[in-house]
């Protein structure tokens, strides 16, 4: 035994199963290939420097430390944690744990996981929010910046205030929507509905709906669906349901194209609201020409009842307006059961149907 002295030497080996006594009472000992530190106080410590530099620290509590001799809890790390692979390289096949303020980190009073800052984060309900700071707002993105109440996803993409912006460089005034790459809207007011790559508007109260539907001024109230990277003569309280690329040319209400059981409906105008208040008149108008074209004719059609069987019967014109203008004719054309076809319905002489009346007639 060696009692009040130290043993110093680059090299000593001892045989079987010892023990080094302290006075104390703290030991080391040896037995086989396992290595133990017992102390008195139930405090140890193994790589131990001397100066500042401690490998493994167990306190009274039975507490672990690596890196530190103050552990707040059964294994309480300082530095950076890596895990690996056997045989992985270091910094690549490894995951590694640590936080500086800028990494991912599970908060220890919330229990959120962390990314990057304090505003990204998968909460304790499970929700990933990233909220940059500001009340209300979620985005996600490099480079993506929102306002109060707004959802801003995707690179680059700007949300105004109460705003909705997907998409690649996508932005939004106040109020508005916007969704696809490089859907914008222009207005320095918003409420605008914009949904397709390229679809923009720079007045107020509009939905955009399609790609590359191109700005069109400062117009209001205005409704488009459809590509319209070529579309013309768009103002404002107008709804466009076909585009020059995007045809419109069947418009179905009610049940669809076709269905098993058929209702009647009712276009509307606007009735009044209050006391002696008009209703609105509906208009039916064809295509208007310019300089000497032509305006389009409005044709009224019916499908007549054909053979039995499961397919749709043709249309038919019943009758036509347009725009004739020679003497003693009218505008209306009407279809002739006998003749089976439209006849042009032509006004009689002064007070041939009788005195202050002119007689309507078609052709034999």
């Amino acid at each position: 035994m060696i009692t009040n002295s130290r043993l110093q030497a680059d090299r000593f080996q001892i045989g079987g199963s010892q023990r080094i006594e302290g006075g104390d009472n703290s030991t080391f000992g040896l037995s086989g290939s396992t290595i133990a530190i017992y102390a008195a106080d139930g405090v140890g410590t193994f790589g131990y420097d001397g100066s500042t530099n401690i490998g493994t620290f167990v306190d009274s509590n039975g507490y672990v430390g690596i890196g530190h001799s103050s552990p707040q809890n059964e294994l309480d790390i300082e530095g950076t944690t890596s895990i690996r692979q056997p045989g992985g390289v270091a910094g690549t096949d490894e995951v590694q744990i640590y936080h500086d303020g800028t990494d991912a980190y599970i908060d220890s009073q919330s229990g959120d996981l962390i990314f990057n800052n304090s505003t990204a984060k998968v909460n304790s309900s499970g929700e990933f929010t990233n909220n940059n700071g500001i009340t209300g707002n979620e985005a996600f993105g490099s480079g993506t910046t929102g306002a109060i109440y707004s959802v801003a996803i995707g690179y680059a993409a700007t949300a105004a205030q109460s705003s909705v912006v997907i998409g690649y460089q996508a932005e939004a005034e106040d109020l508005s929507i916007a969704i696809g790459m490089h859907a914008r809207d222009l207005s320095s007011i918003g409420r605008n509905v914009l949904i397709g790559a390229g679809a923009s508007v720079s007045g107020i109260n509009n939905i955009i709906i399609g790609s590359e539907n191109k700005s069109h001024g400062a117009i209001s109230n205005t409704k488009i669906i459809g590509r319209a990277d070529a579309l013309y003569g768009v103002g404002s309280g107008q709804f466009i349901g076909g585009t020059p690329v995007a045809l419109t040319t069947d418009v179905y209400f009610g049940r669809g194209p076709q269905y098993t059981a058929v209702e009647d409906y009712t276009i509307h105008g606007t009735g009044g609201y209050g006391t002696d208040i008009d209703g609105s008149s509906v208009y039916l108008a064809g295509g208007m020409g310019t300089g000497t074209g032509v305006g389009g004719n409005v044709v009224i059609q019916h499908a007549p009842a054909g053979a039995t069987g499961t397919s749709l019967n043709s249309l038919v014109d019943v009758a036509q307006f347009d725009g004739d203008s020679t003497a003693g004719n009218t505008r209306f054309l009407i279809y002739d059961v006998d003749n089976g076809q439209l006849e042009r319905v032509s006004v009689g002489a002064a007070d041939s149907g009788g005195t202050g009346y002119k007689l309507l007639r078609i052709p034999n």
